[in-house]
């Protein structure tokens, strides 16, 4: 008796079918005709581990899941088939390492892939701006996770990142232009994305803000009550807020928020170094007005957290207090430190320094530090930051 079992578009025999036992033959078949299955899964496997790709964690976990149910963990290690014998002891032997630590297989495959797609790509992000991107402008760009959070500074060239992005998955083919939804807080940014955006395509993405993507959405959804007054009303609308906020300190939690927000988030916090010249600068500071919680107008946000927090912690303290002491000399004029604390006779002075020592590159770096060995001579008690 001969038993022909098709595969691969090869006929192999199993001679002496009686001589084995019925579940060995079913064995043998089920692994002849599940063989090809096992290799696809292998592929599947072996393409989102060799680095070529970024792979999300969500394809991951889905990766898991297929291993699990794989044929190969059903039917086991083929007994009649050297040659597939080897494959599969390789495939459970990979699928094995990967189960035992997916997640570091995961980033171990997309920091591959980040190296050599940075290198693939160079030209293309060093033309795709009037200035090229940096580099982590660039990972932002190539990181295909299921969500991105990517966290900037006022000036930091977030539409440089958006419009860059926008031109990757076009140029990968990773999305057409209809399938992508561009998101702006506000009317100027949604405009300055469409224009930089027009430079470079023929069609554009949908570009929006949060408030005319939910106008459009009631629209298509025949919605009969329109919007809300407060999105119309500016006046309405920031009473509305301050009632929720009256309302919501008497929960200690919220308020505990609310005054981290206004200790160190109610301002944009620029990159000191990205100015180039000192009005430029302090035209930004003017912009924002920026006011501790005492309401004094200081001359930076690093003197604003300072005072910020002398005021949250119940600390007095006067803000450029003249300097009572004679210090012997007339160069710098009346001498106000930053700030003095009266109940313990101290002196804060922050310096414009950073941990090398160095300012900004407007400010005379030379001058600076002869004029900080001046403070630190003759201020008789001082606290310094920098």
């Amino acid at each position: 008796m001969v038993l022909k079992v098709n595969k691969y578009k090869e006929e192999y025999r199993l001679i002496n079918i009686p001589s084995l036992k019925v579940e060995k033959i079913k064995q043998y078949l089920d692994y002849c005709m599940n063989f090809e299955m096992i290799q696809k899964d292998f592929s599947l496997y072996d393409s989102i581990t060799d680095g070529a790709r970024y792979v999300p964690y969500s394809i991951n976990q889905a990766m898991i899941n297929n291993i699990k149910h794989s044929v190969l963990f059903k039917i086991g290690i083929p007994a009649y088939d050297a040659s597939g014998q080897d494959k599969c002891k390789k495939y459970l032997k990979a699928y094995k390492a990967f189960l035992a630590n997916p997640e570091k297989i995961r980033l171990a495959n997309n920091n591959a892939f980040l190296k050599q797609e940075l290198d693939r790509h160079k030209t293309f992000f060093d033309k795709i701006e009037s200035n090229p991107l940096t580099k982590m402008q660039r990972i932002s760009i190539i990181t295909n996770e299921d969500n991105n959070l990517v966290v900037a500074g006022a000036g930091s060239g977030k539409t440089s990142v958006i419009v860059g992005k926008v031109l990757y998955l076009l140029k990968k083919r990773l999305a057409n232009a209809n399938e992508i939804l561009i998101l702006a807080f506000n009317k100027k940014a949604q405009e300055e994305i469409q224009e930089r955006l027009s430079e470079k395509l023929e069609i554009i993405p949908d570009v929006k803000t949060f408030h005319s993507l939910g106008n459009y959405i009631l629209r298509f959804g025949q919605n009969q009550k329109g919007l809300s007054k407060l999105a119309t009303d500016d006046f309405m609308f920031k009473n509305a807020i301050k009632a929720i906020i009256q309302n919501s300190l008497e929960d200690s939690d919220f308020v505990d928020i609310m005054k981290i927000y206004f200790q160190e988030f109610f301002y944009p916090v620029p990159n000191i170094a990205q100015f180039k010249v000192e009005g430029d600068y302090y035209n930004y500071l003017e912009n924002f007005e920026i006011r501790t919680l005492n309401t004094e107008k200081v001359r930076s946000l690093e003197e604003c957290y300072i005072a910020n927090f002398l005021y949250l912690n119940g600390i007095e303290y006067e803000y450029e207090k003249a300097y009572p002491y004679d210090c012997g000399k007339i160069d710098y004029g009346i001498y106000k430190p930053d700030f003095y604390l009266p109940a313990y006779d101290i002196y804060i002075e922050h310096f414009a320094i950073n941990k090398n020592g160095t300012t900004p590159s407007f400010i005379d770096n030379k001058k600076y530090i002869e004029g900080m060995k001046w403070k630190r001579k003759h201020i008789i008690f001082i606290i310094q930051t920098s």
